[in-house]
Parts: structure tokens; C-alpha cells; sequence
């Protein structure tokens, strides 16, 4: 039986540690997952960070850590939740 490797959704994966972490996911071939705030997506100081994951294959999922439907929702969709403070 061939492994699969998990899914995993990072909370907090664009600050300065999480980009690195998130980056080591995706080059270790788990499909990667990033929780964002839309006004995330578009910020210019995110946008080399978030250029970044879209060319490495990481999925984002918009919501936030706060609104507990948004993150139910991004939880549901993942083996494993890395949170980065």
C-alpha cells in the first residue's frame, strides 16, 4: 500500500517563521493549505510571500482564525492543522 501524504492546513503561514514552514510542507509533498484573510491576498506587504506559495501549488483557503464557520469549514478539509504563532 503506497503512503499518501497528509493534508495540511497552517494557520498563520505568512508571517515570518510560517513561510518558511509552509514552504518545507509543499517541497515535502503534502498538499499544503495557508488560512488567510481576503485583504491578505491583495496586501503589498504579503505580496512576494503570497506570489510565492501560488508558484509553489500552495491552496488557500479564505477566512479567518476568529470567525469559527471559516475555520470549521478550512478544518474540514485537511488531515492536520498547523497552528504559527
Amino acid at each position: 500500500m503506497a503512503s499518501s501524504k497528509s493534508k495540511i492546513l497552517f494557520i498563520g503561514g505568512t508571517g515570518y517563521i510560517g513561510k518558511y514552514i509552509v514552504e518545507a510542507s509543499v517541497l515535502a509533498g503534502h498538499p499544503t493549505f495557508v488560512l488567510v484573510r481576503e485583504s491578505t491576498l491583495v496586501s503589498d506587504s504579503r505580496a512576494q510571500v503570497i506570489g510565492t506559495f501560488k508558484s509553489l501549488g500552495v491552496d488557500f483557503i479564505i477566512g479567518d482564525l476568529y470567525d469559527h464557520k471559516s475555520l470549521v469549514e478550512a478544518i474540514k478539509k485537511v488531515d492536520v492543522v498547523i497552528p504559527i504563532s
